[in-house]
Parts: C-alpha cells; sequence; structure tokens
C-alpha cells in the first residue's frame, strides 16, 4: 500500500502549472462504478489523493532531502512536468533517476508544459539507465500528454494523466469526465443567472460609494480605499460570472435556444447595469465589449447566427470606440481588428458572401495599417496572413479562383516571412506548410498539377522536418500523414498511381502508427478510415 498516488516532480520556475496539476488531480472524482475496478496498474482506487508536491527549490543543486527520497519511495507513480528549464534542472533529474532505478515498475508519466519533445526532457528520462542507476547514452521513448493549447489541451491531457495512474482508457475517462461536467453545469447554470441579479444591485452600490468618496472631500481615506476595492471585487466578480457562463454554454449539449438567450441576457442584462452606472471607466468598458465578445461566440456554437452578429456588432461598436479613445493602443486595435473577422465568419455562414467579404477587407485594411506602424510585430503579420486566408477561402467558394490564388499567395508570402525570422518555430513552420496547401490545392483545381505537386512537395518537406525534429508529437504525425495525402492526390490526378500509391501507403502506415499508440483516441480511428478508402479522402486539414 503506497501512501502516495503519485509523485509531482518539476522545476521552480514552473511551479503554477504544478499547482494546477496537483489541485486538479486531488479533486478529481472517480465514478463509483469504476472503484475497484482490476487494471493492469492494479484495483482503480477511490481517490487520486494524496499527491505528493515538494515545496522546495532545488535550483541551486541536486541534493535531496531524507523526506524527499521516502517520499518517491511511497508513490505508486511518478509524474514529471517537462519543459526546457525541468531539462536543466540537477533536482528533477535526480528524482527521475531515483525513482526509476529504485521502482522500474512503477509507471512514469512525463507531462509537457513547455518546449519539444525530447529536449524538454531530463536525461534520467530520455536515456536508459545501467544497471547500478546511472544514466546511459541511449535514447529511449516515454510518451506523455502535452498540456498546451497546441497538444492535447488540459482537459484531455488530464484525462491521459488519470488514466495513466488509474489503468483505466484515456477515452473513457474523458468521456465520464465530459458527462460530469454536463451534468454538473445544467445544475448551476441557472443559478448563476440568478446570482448574476443580485450581483447587479452590488456593483452599483460600489460604484455610487467609490464616486462619494472620491468626490467628497473629508471623507476617510479608508473608507475610499474600501469603496475602491468593493469595486474592484464587483467587477472581477461580474467579470467571472458572465465569462463562466459563456463559455460554460458553449459546451452544453442537448440545451434549447431559448434558454441560452434567456441566460445570456440575465447575464449581459447584469453587466450592463455596472457599466451604465460607470460609463466613463474604459476598463468597465473594455470588460464589457469582451463579454459581447464572448457572447457572439456562445450564440454562435450554439446556432443562433442572429444574435451572433448582433452581439459581435455591438462588441465592436464599443472597441472601436474605445480604440478612437486610445488609438496608439495596439492590443484595442488587435481587438477591432479580431471583431471584424468574427462579424465577416457569421455573415459568411448566413450565406451572406459579399457583405463577410466586405468585413474580411475591413479588417485587411486595419492589419495593413498596424502592419504600417509595427512592421516588426509578427503578432500583426501572422493577423494579416490569416485574414489573407480567409479572403481567399471566401472568394474560392464563390469561385473566384483566380483572385482567391492572388490572396493565398499573398498570405504565403508574408507566413515565409515570419518563417525566416524564427527558423527553430514549429508553430510559424507548420503554418507555411498549410499555406502552400492553400495554393496548391487552388492550382490543382486550375489544372495546374505540375506546380499544384511543387506546392504539395514543400508542404510535405517542411513537415517532414517538424516530425524528424520532434518524432514522439502526434500532430506532427498526424499532419506528416496529411501531407502525404495531398501528394499522393496530385499524383493521382496526374495518372502517375506508382507514385499515388506510394505516399498513400506512407500515409496508411503513419495512421496506423498513431492508432497502435492510442487505441482510444477516436480521431485517430477516424483518420486511418478515411485513409483506407483513397478515392474518399477529406481534404480538409
Amino acid at each position: 500500500m503506497f501512501k502516495y498516488r503519485a509523485f509531482l516532480s518539476y522545476a521552480h520556475a514552473d511551479v503554477s502549472w504544478g499547482k494546477w496539476l496537483h489541485h486538479r488531480l486531488e479533486g478529481y472524482r472517480l465514478d463509483i462504478d469504476l472503484i475497484g475496478r482490476a487494471t493492469p496498474n492494479g484495483p482503480v482506487p477511490s481517490s487520486l489523493r494524496p499527491i505528493f508536491r515538494d515545496r522546495d527549490d532545488f535550483t541551486g543543486g541536486h541534493a535531496l532531502t531524507d523526506a524527499t527520497i521516502a517520499a518517491l519511495d511511497d508513490s505508486a507513480a511518478l509524474i514529471v512536468l517537462c519543459s526546457p528549464t525541468a531539462a536543466t534542472r540537477p533536482a528533477v533529474n535526480e528524482e527521475v533517476r531515483l525513482f526509476r532505478s529504485r521502482h522500474p515498475d512503477r509507471p512514469i508519466i512525463p507531462v509537457i508544459i513547455d518546449g519539444t519533445a525530447p529536449d524538454n526532457f531530463p536525461p534520467a528520462l530520455r536515456y536508459a539507465l545501467a544497471a547500478d542507476g546511472s544514466v546511459t547514452t541511449e535514447p529511449v521513448t516515454i510518451l506523455g500528454p502535452d498540456l498546451r493549447d497546441g497538444g492535447d489541451g488540459r482537459d484531455i491531457g488530464l484525462a491521459k494523466v488519470v488514466a495513466g495512474l488509474t489503468g483505466v482508457g484515456t477515452d473513457e475517462i474523458f468521456r465520464r469526465a465530459e458527462r460530469a461536467r454536463r451534468r454538473n453545469l445544467r445544475n448551476w447554470i441557472v443559478g448563476l443567472s440568478a446570482v448574476a441579479a443580485s450581483l447587479a444591485g452590488l456593483t452599483v452600490l460600489a460604484e455610487v460609494n467609490r464616486r462619494d468618496a472620491v468626490e467628497q472631500r473629508g471623507i476617510a481615506e479608508t473608507r475610499r480605499q474600501e469603496a475602491e476595492r468593493n469595486f474592484a471585487l464587483a467587477k472581477g466578480a461580474a467579470d467571472g460570472l458572465v465569462f463562466d457562463i459563456a463559455r460554460g454554454l458553449r459546451e452544453v449539449e442537448g440545451m434549447r435556444a431559448a434558454s441560452v438567450s434567456k441566460i445570456l441576457g440575465t447575464a449581459r442584462a447584469t453587466f450592463d447595469k455596472l457599466a451604465d452606472g460607470a460609463p466613463d471607466n474604459q476598463d468597465l468598458q473594455r470588460s464589457r465589449s469582451v463579454m459581447l465578445s464572448e457572447f457572439g461566440e456562445t450564440y454562435r456554437t450554439q446556432g443562433n447566427l442572429r444574435a451572433a452578429l448582433e452581439s459581435h456588432a455591438a462588441a465592436l461598436a464599443l472597441k472601436e470606440r474605445l480604440a478612437a479613445l486610445a488609438p496608439s493602443g495596439p492590443d484595442l486595435q488587435n481587438e477591432v481588428l479580431v471583431a471584424q473577422i468574427r462579424i465577416g465568419t457569421i455573415l459568411r455562414e448566413q450565406g451572406d458572401l459579399t457583405a463577410a467579404l466586405e468585413r474580411y477587407q475591413a479588417a485587411l485594411a486595419k492589419s495593413q495599417q498596424l502592419s504600417a506602424s509595427r512592421p516588426d510585430s509578427i503578432e500583426t503579420q501572422k493577423n494579416q496572413s490569416a485574414i489573407l486566408g480567409r479572403i481567399g477561402d471566401l472568394l474560392l467558394e464563390r469561385g473566384d479562383r483566380a483572385a482567391a490564388l492572388e490572396n493565398y499567395r499573398a498570405s504565403l508570402t508574408i507566413d515565409q516571412r515570419v518563417a525566416d525570422t524564427d527558423k527553430g518555430n514549429a508553430i510559424f513552420h507548420r503554418d507555411l506548410a498549410f499555406a502552400h496547401v492553400k495554393v496548391g490545392d487552388v492550382l490543382k483545381l486550375q489544372g495546374n498539377l505540375p506546380d499544384a505537386l511543387t506546392e504539395a512537395q514543400t508542404s510535405l518537406a517542411l513537415v517532414e522536418g517538424l516530425a524528424k525534429f520532434d518524432p514522439s508529437n502526434a500532430v506532427w504525425q498526424r499532419n506528416l500523414s496529411l501531407m502525404h495525402g495531398r501528394n499522393g492526390d496530385v499524383y493521382l490526378a496526374q495518372g502517375k498511381s506508382k507514385n499515388a500509391l506510394e505516399h498513400f501507403g506512407q500515409s496508411l502506415a503513419i495512421e496506423e502508427r498513431l492508432v497502435k499508440s492510442d487505441p482510444d483516441n477516436t480521431l485517430w480511428q477516424r483518420d486511418l478510415s478515411a485513409t483506407n478508402r483513397p478515392p474518399c479522402r477529406s481534404s480538409s486539414a
């Protein structure tokens, strides 16, 4: 019987991630029917508590305290937060080395939070251990979840950690957690709406008290500070409340559109009372604009495009007014740009391609204006590339292939320039690869198969470099499979069936490896099914 369900090892610089994962694991509730189930890790426990998290900072050396070594021995598993910082910390490496050498039969779960594997793994996790427990130079591969948005994300990543600790399949853990979360959300969402109404009175009262305290001379400084504090708390509570409602409702399945509208309408009325009481408070008005954007995205997710358009339009009007008050503020200008894009996307989904194109072009003009004022801003250049890509998508949908190609090539030029600024940035090179894909797709539609093949081969070479640099990254492997499929499609259109079959075969082999490495992953299963039917291949990336 172990004292700890797991030992959580991390660098002191990654303490925020350590606290988050520790809190989520210790608070994780396993379904009653899972408890006691026999798994390769033994019977499923009733909870994952306690998880040992060492609070000491070992950045100055590698010597571990007796208490730390005892905790390692008393832990059923080891969880390692992997980052470039953790990879260089002697203490993290020593914890991994000791655990692997003393308990080779216990599971180790690397959890990626930053950097690229295996460079973000400590040596004792990257290489095999000798019989005496020393680290060799023989590489080993230990797969683990990536908590970042570009990887598994926090929800799926957490499910993979829980699966590693319990021996239950990742897919089952994730599905059960989703069901519980949706059930809980339905129970408290109406309650939140009721709280919202009472919160409105508190926020208005706080603003009145704040104004009185500021304006009236002779009022004690303590009262002014208390009023300011109450107002900040009220605003923070209102912010958190409405945003939790908006984001939570996006993930609730089966709720009627009328119910969603009623809940969001109540929350919006709450915030409007607070904002109307302080019309000159720019921070509050900005929060209001963000709220409207969040609500717009929720309406769009629910399929209520009319309400989504109204909410985003109101958000845009606020953002434009705030941006006019602070024209040199790049964040506000970017928010205006994003609002234009979102309105254009909704108009496109409504079938109004002309109005959508106008919005995209307005966003493009804004991005060009920002680029002129900040020519070295990578964010501004990436925004401009993304808008050009959306315009190209819309023009292609309208059948204007020549104009679409022109915009795709303009987007590609920017992506190439951005990628050249940072040769080691995987995301930049991934975006460049897919920019080549879009250009190639149009060339293929135009019948220009030689140039289409060149684009497909370029995109393949880019993704091959990413996959070679980080072979354990499943996302890069999936992209590599897609690129082989693109090359196969072009070769097939050229009548070169042998070349096409070679690329389809490589795509299939990658998908089979992905399914084998994670048999519970339904996305890999779907991709494998599509790859087994070349004539029906999906063209989506």
